[in-house]
C-alpha cells in the first residue's frame, strides 16, 4: 500500500520496454497515443462520472422499417466530468468504438509476437 509498484503506469512499461524490444515500445507509445489515452478516458468516464444506468438516457432505439435498432452513443469529450458537459451528438457509437479498439489491440498483440525475442520464446517456452 501506499508504493508503486513495477509496471504501475503504461509510460513505465515502455520505457522498461524501449531497453529490450525497442521497435515495439515505439509502437506501444504511438498505440497509447492514438487509442489508449482516449480509452483511459472513457473507462474514467463510465466508472466515475457516467455510470451505466438503465439505458433511459444512455441508450437511443431507432426504427429501420422492419426492426429496432439499439444505439449506445459515446461522448465525444469524456474527459468532463459531468454529465451535462458531455457531447453524446458529435461522439462514437459504442459498439463501433469497442470494435476499432479490438482490432487494434489484436494487432498491437501480433506485431508483439512478430518480434524475434519473443517469436523465439513462442517457439521454445522453456529457453530463457
Amino acid at each position: 500500500p501506499g508504493r508503486k509498484r513495477r509496471g504501475s503506469s503504461i509510460q513505465n512499461i515502455i520505457n522498461m520496454l524501449r531497453k529490450v524490444l525497442p521497435f515495439f515500445a515505439t509502437e506501444l507509445q504511438a498505440s497509447w497515443d492514438t487509442f489508449g489515452k482516449k480509452l483511459k478516458n472513457y473507462r474514467d468516464c463510465v466508472a466515475h462520472n457516467d455510470p451505466l444506468n438503465d439505458g433511459s438516457i444512455t441508450c437511443w432505439l431507432d426504427w429501420y422499417g422492419n426492426r429496432w435498432g439499439m444505439t449506445v452513443k459515446l461522448p465525444a469529450n469524456p474527459d468532463k466530468e459531468e454529465r451535462a458537459a458531455f457531447d453524446f451528438d458529435s461522439g462514437p457509437e459504442a459498439l463501433s468504438y469497442c470494435h476499432s479498439v479490438a482490432c487494434h489491440l489484436v494487432g498491437l498483440c501480433e506485431s508483439l509476437e512478430a518480434q524475434t525475442k519473443v517469436a523465439a520464446y513462442l517457439a521454445n517456452p522453456r529457453m530463457k
